[in-house]
């Protein structure tokens, strides 16, 4: 069976958190879950827009890629955001916003995620 894993960042502390995904429909309330036993699990609150999915592919260090991370070709320097749309993982190339397939795009390594990287631009506004 497929594993569908997410991850998302924790309102308390900023650390990545991984596992199901998890919504309160009354409160709006987003967690991460890891679960042990069924009915017997852990739950973690996330900042929701920081959730993002496993995309099933991993980068030349092994690394997992996940929705919203940012990647760099080795072969042609060319920087890429991974999103979901149309029921098919794609990359935007982040100078000129075209979009491409992953087929279309060499080796890769993950250099950041869109999450981090626009909560260090609101973090430089403040200064």
């Amino acid at each position: 069976m497929r594993e569908i894993k997410f991850r998302g960042k924790s309102v308390h502390d900023g650390r990545w958190l991984y596992g199901d995904l998890m919504h309160n429909t009354e409160t709006g309330q987003v967690a991460v879950a890891k679960c042990k036993v069924w009915n017997d699990f852990s739950k973690f609150d996330v900042i929701p827009s920081s959730v993002g999915q496993f995309v099933y592919l991993h980068d030349m260090d092994g690394k997992e890629l996940y929705e919203g991370d940012i990647i760099k070709e080795i072969a042609t320097g060319e920087i890429y955001k991974v999103f979901h749309s149309y029921f098919a993982w794609h990359l935007q190339n982040i100078e000129t916003k075209s979009i491409v397939k992953f087929e279309d795009v060499g080796i890769f390594k993950i250099v950041g995620n869109e999450f981090d990287k626009s909560r260090k631009k609101r973090k430089k506004k403040k200064k």
